[in-house]
């Protein structure tokens, strides 16, 4: 889905920890651009609805759970 972040590889660093290798993607964050712009329209509270749920969709048919979501990330 366009709405995701790549995820190019998972491995285990030399100490033990897992980490994962993720396209870096430009832009402003959620978060930004309701400290910038907010009250947003209707219109745009709407796309933004959408693009998630289709990305959770996306996730969840993998069986994946994101547990960190926020308008920071």
């Amino acid at each position: 889905s366009e709405a995701l972040v790549k995820l190019y590889s998972v491995n285990i660093a030399a100490n033990g920890l897992l980490y994962m290798v993720m396209e870096l993607v430009c832009g402003v964050t959620l978060r930004e651009k309701l400290n910038e712009e907010a009250p947003l329209t209707e219109a745009q509270t709407i796309s933004i609805a959408a693009n998630v749920l289709r990305a959770l969709k996306v996730l969840e048919d993998a069986s994946i759970v994101h547990r960190d979501l926020k308008p920071d990330n």
